[in-house]
């Protein structure tokens, strides 16, 4: 059985140039309104100093792995530095992946049941949830990686696995969480042997290739757990069950699909290696080149450190703890039923099917505006998707369902980046990071539905619809979103951006005391957006105050570097009210040290629930 890819026809074009017009006119009003203040300034900061001679790592805690601050600061050096520019970038490879998301989808659907899921997928990614995060790479990384093993499918050309590396090392050297991706991309490497050996009739005689899966995907399921049950234990029945066990199905899924093939070790081991040699050299394509950067600047040991050890200290900060229990069974209910309700589903008859189940959707999504229940269903709806899809094959598999059809790896593929992607959640387990892998799971939902039903087109457009119009301003996306009573511009040279009037006059009035006063500034309060706005040069390494280690925070060793560099006015920002001791006491000795000041804005909560009182303090005399 060979793949074949869908020739473009009038209709695909029509509902793809549609789909991506709906999308970018809802998500553009919004893009540049409202910010995180924190995270902004943190991608925006990065960048910087990369573009005035730093290295990550090395000069400065780099939060992620740190390839986008380079591209980011070349984008700051071709069209100048501004906070709008975090975003753009993003909203283009978004609609990027909207195109190449519909013609995955058409693999397996109709042209307007693939509109119909891309919408879906838009208006839950990217218009719900518009701050610029490097998370939002992921889908489109990941989406990329699947259009090349389909391609490979189709072909059997291996340059596309490779295609698919490279989207995989660009992942990993923007953020480490791409090695997300890889598992999957893993994971399908050895689905896909299996099945090509069932469906080739290919030499059996063992269980030496299966025993080698389920062993390292047991492997991976250990790792998995190990992560997730570093956080808080109060946390664990709930992540254990978002996060661990949609991964271990989907290995147990893998393993059955190995054991079924019943290859022995060698003959699984070469086809193995043939999958797994140009995925290797598809990710050194941009994975060497980042870390020979480092390699010439004798900065290895700052790159693992950063990398690999810093993170680590996430893991302690649960600021959003996962569902409950009752949530969770909720998560898992809606999807659930959707999926397995498609078996039992009557032929569909075209226009009067594809009509009514519009119809139907529509109706429900409305409903979701009236109605809080529904609302919130909606919701658990697209965050349990990732939960059931694994399940739905292992039940086939139990009941000996074998319906070979041409693109089953590429479902397996989209099915296991789905899983893996929950754990973008990891620590902060809540909506808008579940948001990022909207469009994966969604796209793994058609698949498996095609895969499972010849009468899913009704099922696709009708869960479709209600999504596009639950999600349309719904409560469970709008709470998501700052919506003050007055949009203000941020006036300030690298700004850009809509905001409160508060933070507008806040920004303001500190950029001019700053302004008044030269030389190096220093920021404590996980506030890396002052020094970015204002255009300033900070001493300290510090990006995140969470995430720094004690040296960076102890006043001892903070105030004798401050006078080296000459720092003339420190900014105190009472932000989050989780200081630990040695930001307090930084805090205090700061105090002491620069005894004038000015308080600006208000200790009440503003548009997202946080404190925000900002201290600019100086000396009366310069310090020589």
């Amino acid at each position: 059985m060979v793949a074949r890819a869908p020739d473009w026809t009038r209709a695909d074009v029509v509902v793809l140039a549609i789909v991506t017009a709906v999308s970018a006119a809802l998500v553009w009003p919004e893009l540049f309104r409202g910010w995180y203040p924190w995270d902004d300034g943190a991608m925006a900061q990065v960048a910087d100093r990369v573009l005035h001679g730093q290295l990550p790592h090395r000069d400065f805690d780099e939060p992620w792995t740190g390839g986008w601050s380079f591209v980011q600061a070349g984008i700051f050096q071709l069209f100048g530095t501004s906070l709008r520019l975090l975003r753009l970038p993003i909203f283009v490879a978004w609609l990027g992946s909207l195109a190449c998301g519909f013609r995955l989808a058409r693999r397996f659907v109709a042209p307007l049941s693939a509109g119909a899921a891309t919408l879906a997928w838009a208006v839950w990614s990217l218009y719900a949830w518009h701050y610029p995060l490097l998370n939002w790479y992921f889908a489109p990384l990941a989406i990329g990686a699947a259009w090349g093993v389909t391609r490979f499918v189709e072909t059997g050309r291996r340059r596309f696995v490779a295609v698919a590396g490279v989207m995989v090392g660009i992942a990993i050297a923007q953020k480490i969480s791409g090695l997300f991706l890889l598992a999957a991309l893993l994971l399908w490497c050895a689905a896909h042997v299996a099945l090509t050996a069932r469906r080739d009739a290919t030499v059996r005689g063992g269980n030496g290739y299966a025993v080698f899966v389920a062993s390292a995907g047991g492997l991976f399921v250990l790792i998995v757990a190990r992560l997730v049950l570093g956080m808080p234990r109060e946390v664990h029945g709930s992540v254990v069950g978002l996060f661990v066990v949609p991964i271990a199905a989907t290995v147990a899924w893998i393993a059955w699909l190995a054991w079924d093939a019943r290859l022995p070790t060698l003959a699984g081991g070469r086809a193995l290696t043939g999958l797994l040699v140009p995925l290797a050299a598809g990710l050194a394509v941009p994975l060497v080149p980042f870390v020979l950067v480092f390699v010439a600047h004798g900065a290895m040991h700052d790159l693992i450190v950063g990398v690999f050890v810093r993170p680590i200290a996430r893991l302690s900060l649960i600021w959003t703890a996962p569902p409950g229990r009752v949530a969770s069974a909720g998560m898992v209910l809606a999807p659930l039923v959707l999926v397995w309700g498609v078996r039992y589903a009557a032929p569909a008859r075209r226009t009067r099917d594809a009509v009514l189940a519009v119809a139907l959707g529509v109706l429900a999504g409305v409903l979701a505006h009236r109605d809080e229940f529904t609302a919130t269903s909606a919701a658990l709806m697209v965050r349990g998707l990732p939960l059931v899809l694994p399940l739905v094959p292992l039940w086939s598999l139990w009941r000996r369902e074998r319906n070979a059809r041409p693109y089953d790896s590429l479902v397996v593929l989209l099915v296991a980046s789905a899983t893996t992607a929950q754990l973008l959640q990891v620590p902060w387990a809540s909506l808008s990071y579940a948001l990022y892998a909207t469009p994966i799971a969604v796209l793994a939902l058609v698949a498996l539905l095609a895969a499972r039903s010849e009468t899913s087109a009704p099922a696709v457009l009708l869960v479709a619809a209600f999504l596009v119009v639950a999600g349309y301003g719904h409560p469970a996306t709008s709470a998501l979103k700052e919506e003050p009573a007055a949009w203000t511009r941020l006036a300030l040279p690298r700004g850009g951006l809509w905001v409160s009037a508060q933070d507008s006059v806040m920004f303001h009035d500190a950029a001019q005391l700053v302004a008044a006063r030269p030389g190096p500034i220093h920021v404590v309060g996980d506030a890396p957006e002052y020094a970015f706005l204002f255009d300033r040069a900070t001493t300290s390494r510090v990006i995140y105050d969470a995430l720094a280690d004690s040296a960076a925070r102890d006043p001892r060793l903070v105030l004798p570097a401050l006078e080296r560099a000459g720092v003339g006015t420190v900014l105190l920002l009472n932000q989050f009210g989780y200081n630990d001791s040695l930001t307090v006491r930084q805090q205090r000795a700061l105090r002491a040290a620069y005894p004038l000041s000015r308080g600006l804005g208000r200790v009440v909560p503003d548009g997202r629930g946080f404190r925000r009182f900002l201290e600019v303090r100086w000396r009366a005399v310069p310090s020589p």
